[in-house]
Parts: C-alpha cells; structure tokens; sequence
C-alpha cells in the first residue's frame, strides 16, 4: 500500500517533492472515505477531482475526504512534498460498511501495462540548500540572435515579479515583498532602450505596500497589478509619476496559503 515515512521509501531525507499515479479498483458502488497523512503537504486526487488538499508546512497530520464512487478502475494521484524534519505519506480508507480506516492495499492498486513515464536521468536540486533555482544566479548565455544588456543601476537588486513597457518606452517592474507581507513595489525604469546601460538607466518607485504583486499591465495612463488577493488600479491624480489612487477591481478566493498565487496579467481591449 501506500505507507512511506523514512528517507529510505523516498530516496531522499528533505526539500524534496513525490507524486503516486495508479488505478483504484472500487469493489461496489458507495460513499469511500479516504484518510490522507502527510508530512508536510499533499493533496489527494480521484478521476481528476480533488478528494482531500492537505496543503502546507505541517508534521504528519491526517485529513479525511469522502467520494461517491462506482465499480470498477479510477485514477488515483498524490502530490506531496516535503520540506525539513520527517517525511511521510500514507493513504487509509474505509469503504463501504468498514467499521475504521485502513491502508490501502496493494491488491486495489494498479498501473497501466507498458507506460513508461519519463524523467530526465539523475539528481534534481538547487545549487544550495537556501537557493530557488535561478534566484541569484548568474546567466550562463544569450541566443545569437539576442543582445544582453544590463538595465540594472548601481544599487538597484529588485526580486522582479513582473514587467510590462509603457507606452513611452518606460518599463514597469513589479517586486515581490516576501512571503505574507504587503511589502511590494511598482517602479518605473528610464533609459532601457537603445544604446544604454546601468550608468543611464533610472529607476523610480512609484508604488508600495503590495502583497506579493506578480503581474502588471499599463491600460490608458493607469497601472493595473495582480496582488496575491485581487487586481488593484493605480492612477497618478498629479502626474507625478508616483500613485496617488488605488481601487480593487476584482477579488478572487484567496485561502490565505502561501502557496497561493496570482501570477501573470492579460488585457484584452
């Protein structure tokens, strides 16, 4: 069945992520429910719906979810991940007329005849155990057909969510604030076209105090941002180049996980 707890089951001890793909063989048709413990967090799906989301950093906690299910095979995925202390996945359930939850047993479990999934060979990791990949470090290369330059002014090392070109030749640049905060910023960057570089690139905060901010897109003289709850509107009243107005011009279902995004911003006219 599926009942793994020690780095010897996963193949690795932390910072590390598994998913479970098979068959289910439902015996009768009826109410199933299943009992999801993980260390840290999962989510259990059954004929592509979700049955129990167990999300987030946590010890090995259970989590119950009850399906209506028929006779016969059903796909049957888990995602998990893990990242420090112990690590663990186990799936119970209790079928019809059970009287408690039990392993699921290998019996009910199958996989497809001649599916190979493939993955590239070898270890996947970042190149510390603090790093994200790609976060700090430098650009191995360029296509031929492109020219690198570096719009970066001294003093200026912004973690860029998001950007989008003004009208003007500006480019907005979202910032991300961190992980639950409302510390995200919006600047405006001049003098990144053409012949340039750091010396004559200007950067101008226009915005702050935006939680996790990972889309813009310039509409008719305003900014719009997709924060991590809602889209806001910015609007410059004076012509500063610093907003003076903001408005909420949708909200979204927003659980308050931190691994919940609102990422990239599309306008259609």
């Amino acid at each position: 069945g599926i009942d793994w707890s020690s780095p010897d089951d996963f193949g690795f001890g932390d910072h590390f992520v598994s998913q479970v793909t098979a068959n289910l063989t439902v015996p009768e048709d009826g109410a199933y429910a299943f009992r999801l413990t993980s260390d840290d967090g999962s989510r259990l799906r059954i004929d592509g719906s979700t049955v129990i989301d167990h999300d987030g950093l946590h010890g090995a906690e259970p989590k119950d979810g009850t399906v209506e299910l028929t006779s016969g095979h059903h796909p049957l995925r888990i995602d998990h991940f893990d990242r420090t202390g112990g690590q663990q996945i186990t799936l119970e359930w209790k079928p019809p007329g059970a009287g408690d939850f039990a392993v699921v047993p290998t019996s009910v479990l199958s996989t497809d005849a001649d599916v190979v999934r493939v993955t590239a060979p070898g270890r996947k990791e970042c190149e510390g155990v603090l790093d994200s990949p790609g976060d700090g470090l430098p650009l191995a290369g360029t296509h031929p057909d492109y020219a690198l330059t570096d719009l970066r002014p001294a003093g200026f090392e912004p973690q860029v969510t998001a950007m989008d070109w003004l009208p003007d030749g500006r480019l907005a640049v979202t910032t991300w604030g961190g992980t639950d905060n409302t510390t995200g910023e919006v600047y405006l960057l001049d003098n990144v076209q053409g012949d340039t570089g750091p010396g004559e690139v200007t950067a101008k905060k226009v915005a702050e105090g935006l939680k996790e901010p990972m889309g813009i897109k310039a509409v008719d003289g305003k900014l719009y941002v997709s924060q991590k709850h809602e889209l806001t509107e910015l609007t410059d009243a004076d012509g500063d180049d610093v907003t003076d107005g903001r408005r909420t011009v949708a909200t979204w279902p927003y659980g308050g996980n931190f691994h919940e995004f609102a990422f990239g911003l599309l306008y259609r006219d």
